[in-house]
């Protein structure tokens, strides 16, 4: 079943100039996040994201109507949206549109938790006057906010991209992040090491992929990919029967939801965070090799029980897409 993204011509009898800001273009979760606000406000909108690092996006597609630019003159513009800290200076211009906001996706402060200025920066940016839109209940509880008009939101997958498919499964599984980035990630190669032994006990084959190339654990994976593009993470998706991501902590991630559009089953190890993820559509565990690998058995060893989880998250996935989303920003910036 494919849901298809339509772009609509600008026509809301309040149409805003909106600005977003944007650290940068990589291929990367949270920059697609963005572009995904962009594409979905300029339907209704004049859309600009200001970013002081011009590039060109990598396979996530951004309308034609959506303008880029390093410009920070903000007076121009109706509504301001700062999506992560490295604008956080913004905050303080003499030149603030009537309405502004901040999107806090992650506690980006534990991404470099010895940089004194980018610190700074994060706090900056949590302790902002203006309403904050946040995407993680744990995230919001640690930087301590009071403000009743900050709105909780979830993050959508886009059909177009991502089409739902139920493929037939092979005997394969799947580890995203592999390498850790940065300290939230998979420091203790969990995601590895249950790859291995399950390997061993199943005779599985091992795809993965990362932001950063394989230098642990080479001689397992049977396919390593490196910031894989649109075609490679589709097929990815849809070859793998599970689905194993690892880490310390996030926010929110959209990889597992991609890889629900493939009826991936999900086995999910993290301490805190990734508010979609229940108990009833995968097997979600502490950040620990033993419970990861417990799941990752439990996933293989009863598949009925697995496949139901993997088509109960497809169907959550279906309900709050991004058109579910993008009417509740609308509600807030209109």
């Amino acid at each position: 079943m494919a849901v298809n993204w339509h772009y609509i011509p600008n026509c809301c009898f309040n149409c805003m100039k909106i600005a977003l800001t944007i650290p940068g273009f990589s291929a990367h979760g949270g920059i697609n996040v963005i572009l995904e606000w962009a594409n979905r406000l300029s339907e209704f909108h004049e859309v600009t994201l200001i970013t002081s690092k011009l590039g060109k996006h990598q396979w996530y597609p951004l309308e034609k109507a959506v303008k880029v630019t390093t410009d920070i003159y903000l007076k121009k513009y109706d509504c301001l949206i700062v999506c992560s800290p490295h604008h956080s200076f913004l905050l303080e211009s003499k030149h603030l549109p009537d309405k502004c906001f901040v999107f806090m996706q992650m506690l980006e402060d534990k991404f470099k938790p010895h940089d004194i200025a980018w610190q700074r920066a994060c706090k900056a940016f949590y302790n902002a006057k203006f309403p904050m839109f946040y995407i993680s209940e744990w995230n919001y509880a640690e930087i301590k906010r009071s403000n009743d008009q900050d709105v909780y939101l979830g993050n959508g997958v886009n059909f177009d991209l991502f089409p739902l498919e139920d493929p037939i499964k092979e005997n394969v599984i799947l580890v995203e992040g592999w390498e850790p980035s940065n300290p939230t990630k998979d420091v203790d190669y969990v995601g590895a090491k249950v790859a291995k032994e399950l390997k061993k006990l199943y005779g599985c084959k091992v795809l993965a992929y990362s932001q950063l190339p394989c230098k642990e654990y080479m001689e397992v994976p049977d396919e390593y990919h490196v910031k894989p593009n649109l075609e490679t993470l589709n097929n990815l998706y849809r070859r793998a029967k599970i689905f194993i991501k690892a880490t310390k902590c996030d926010a929110r991630s959209t990889a597992p939801l991609e890889a629900a559009t493939k009826n991936c089953v999900v086995v999910r190890g993290i301490d805190k965070g990734d508010d979609d993820l229940f108990v009833d559509n995968c097997y979600k565990v502490g950040y620990n090799y033993n419970q990861v690998l417990s799941a990752a058995i439990q996933a293989f060893d009863n598949p009925e029980k697995a496949k139901k989880k993997a088509e109960e998250l497809q169907s959550q996935i279906m309900i709050y897409d991004w058109f579910y989303w993008r009417a509740k920003v609308r509600e807030v910036i209109e």
